[in-house]
């Protein structure tokens, strides 16, 4: 967990992790959430799991995350902005990710593609974007700001528009997921 969570903090402040760095963090209402969901999902620690699942509701009410305690998040994620994203319990988010507010990334309930997402390693996801069904996001993805995607992403894409269509592209997310280090 407190790999993860160094991560999570480079991400913000790409400095010597140390106690000040943790506190400039902190200010950031995205990583104040995922603190709580990765000290929720690290312990065993009956009391320390109560008061992290209390932070959880606070900061959902508060900032407008509605994210699952048992959603699958890897290291190194960054929320741009706080405000109603909304990610189902069955998804799972890779390591070093960008999501956006006003994101949504949910489960369809019925047809070929009945299920949650699978996304990838550094792909960011712009403003408004919806992500659903069983399909798998590939590394390296860009997704354009309101692009509904439903269908799997080759990596090295942009998905842009809506209904959406794929670009191939070489580093399609440089310049937008920055901070990135091995620890």
């Amino acid at each position: 967990m407190l790999n993860k969570i160094k991560y999570d903090i480079y991400r913000l402040c790409p400095e010597k992790f140390s106690f000040y760095s943790f506190l400039k963090a902190y200010r950031n209402q995205g990583f104040r959430y995922i603190f709580f969901h990765r000290i929720y999902n690290s312990t065993n620690n009956f009391i320390i799991k109560v008061l992290a699942k209390l932070f959880l509701r606070h900061y959902c009410y508060k900032f407008g995350f509605q994210i699952s305690s048992k959603t699958k998040i890897g290291k190194g994620i960054y929320f741009g902005h706080f405000g109603s994203v909304v990610i189902n319990e069955n998804a799972e988010i890779g390591e070093f990710c960008n999501i956006n507010h006003n994101v949504t990334i949910g489960r369809q309930n019925r047809g070929i593609k009945k299920g949650s997402p699978k996304i990838g390693n550094k792909v960011w996801i712009g403003v408004g974007s919806v992500i659903v069904g069983n399909i798998k996001i590939s590394d390296n993805v860009l997704i354009a700001p309101n692009a509904y995607v439903n269908f799997d992403v080759p990596e090295n894409s942009i998905v842009i528009g809506n209904p959406a269509k794929i670009i191939s592209k070489e580093n399609p997310t440089a310049e937008y997921i920055n901070n990135i280090k091995d620890l």
